[in-house]
This record gives C-alpha cells, structure tokens and sequence, in this order.
C-alpha cells in the first residue's frame, strides 16, 4: 500500500543519513524479494493486533522491596520522579524468553546467530493486567515468583501515565500472546503464524546460498515480535509489557542525542 512503502521510503532515508548502510541493505532486500516482504508483513499485522489500545483498565506491577525505592516518586525532592525501569530480554526469569515464536514457526534455537551471553536490543517492563474475576492483585504464586518470596511490594500503575506511555513514540505497549490460548479474537494472529511457518518451511527447504544469506534480515525481522510470545503455562500472569526495541531505526532517530529533549513521563 501507499502508507507502507512512505514508511520504507523514511526508514531508508534516515539510514542513508545516517550512513548505516548495513541496515539499509537489509531493508532493501525485504523490499526486493517476496518472501521477506511477505514475512515483514505478517509480523508488522501480528505485532499491531497485540498493541493494547483499551483505557481505563488497571495494570500491577509486582517488585521487591530493595527495587520499590528506586520506582517510587519522592514528595520532598523537586528534581525527583516516578521512573519506569525497562530489563533486558536477557534477563527474563523464563529461560525460553524469545525462543517460544521461534521454536513455534519452525526456528531451532541452534540456528540463530546470537547466543545467550548476547546483549538484546530488546527492553521492557512486565505488568499484570487485573480486574475479570482473575485475583491478580492479591496472586500467591505472583507474589512468590515476582515480589521476593512474598515479602515485598505490588504497584498499580497511574492510568494517566499509561496513557502517556501508549501514545509515546518510542514505546510500545502490548500484550502477551500465550500458546494455545482459546481467545475468539486471537484467530487472526493464528493464522498469521501458521502463514510464517509457511514461508520460514519453504525457505529452509530450498537449501541454497540465497535462502542462507537472507536468514539474517528474517532473523531481525521476526525478533520485532519473538518476546510477544510464551507458553501457556504462564497464562495465569495476564502480563502485559512496555517494550523499546533498540535496534529500530527508527526508535534510534527518536533517542539520537543530537535530537534528544527531556521527554520524562510525568
């Protein structure tokens, strides 16, 4: 359509700028060969029906006693605000964090290029959504998994400073998708998937130098929504994240220093 290829027009125009010509081939090969195309496409769809765009809700954060002090706003210091503190994917209590999607749509773990002493460009900040009879915000397997053996701290997010993250530019906030679930509205999304594992079969069919060099941009492409997804024996958490994927172009525009103000959430 018009609007996708004005956003690849933009992309490839801020990586030119910025002589980030590594980045920039890869965005042209998703443009030139179908199967990449088609790929991007899907994981953009995905990606957009698990943005949260509901308000209103509640959202808890569960944390331990020595990590509240660092969250909380301090009445008597001006300078002082609430902050919202974003982990590495790598450092995720699940130790198939990432790989679930992958593994899902026919990705063995020992066919990636990064290995798990890796930094990720991928940050966030997990929540639980409460409310629909679920208890959440009084859990005993959340408070021994999350809050130090149940002996720190929940938050309940402003629903104010919610909105202000949904609409922020840099971040995302979205829902996670869990294995199997029965969701009527997640139909879509499964036949999304099944779309991928399609063309990730047909690729690694093929066995050709071509379909090997291109596996890096798929790689990229599918890491945009690979930490969407988890098993569903974490179904009961309900969890929701903030996520900042530092490997966008975009994203890294944003937060240039050259172009950088003081965009605190207050």
């Amino acid at each position: 359509s018009k609007d996708t290829y004005q956003v690849y027009y933009n992309t490839l125009l801020s990586l030119v700028e910025k002589k980030n010509y590594e980045q920039l081939k890869s965005e042209l090969e998703t443009i030139d060969k179908d199967e990449l195309k088609e790929i991007s496409d899907n994981v953009n769809i995905i990606k957009d029906k698990l943005k949260y765009r509901a308000e209103g809700e509640d959202f808890i954060h569960y944390t331990s006693l020595n990590t509240l002090k660092f969250l909380l706003y301090k009445i008597d210091d001006k300078d002082n605000y609430p902050r919202l503190r974003l982990s590495n994917a790598r450092q995720m209590n699940d130790p198939n964090e990432g790989y679930t999607f992958l593994n899902l749509i026919g990705i063995k773990k020992e066919e990636l290029p990064q290995t798990d002493y890796d930094t990720s460009p991928f940050f966030f900040a997990s929540m639980t959504q409460t409310g629909n009879g679920q208890n959440l915000d009084d859990s005993l397997p959340m408070w021994k998994e999350y809050a130090e053996e149940s002996r720190g701290a929940f938050l309940q997010y402003d629903k104010k400073y919610l909105q202000k993250i949904i609409e922020h530019e840099a971040l995302e906030f979205v829902r996670i998708f869990y294995l199997n679930n029965t969701r009527e509205d997640d139909s879509d999304i499964v036949k999304k998937l099944n779309e991928l594992k399609r063309v990730i079969k047909e690729l690694k069919g093929r066995h050709t130098k071509e379909s090997k060099l291109i596996m890096t941009t798929i790689f990229k492409n599918l890491a945009k929504i690979s930490y969407l997804f988890k098993v569903s024996d974490y179904e009961y958490e309900s969890e929701f994240r903030i996520l900042i994927n530092f490997d966008d172009s975009e994203i890294e525009r944003l937060l240039n220093p050259k172009h950088l103000t003081d965009d605190r959430i207050k």
